[in-house]
């Protein structure tokens, strides 16, 4: 079987990782990991009210 690598930018990783955490992970295939960031920046977010504008 001729099963091929897909290639994947250094670039790109790095620049879905600063846009998003965990999209890094995402792009990767290393799904449980990158959710579980995505659920951890959310938590830190919404924990520390970060978000107000007031």
């Amino acid at each position: 079987m001729d099963e091929r690598k897909l290639y994947k930018s250094p670039f790109s990783t790095v620049l879905w990782s600063v846009a998003f955490p965990g999209f890094e992970q995402l792009y990767n295939g290393d799904y449980f990991i990158g959710l579980l960031i995505m659920l951890w920046i959310a938590a830190i977010n919404f924990g520390s009210n970060l978000n107000l504008s007031a």
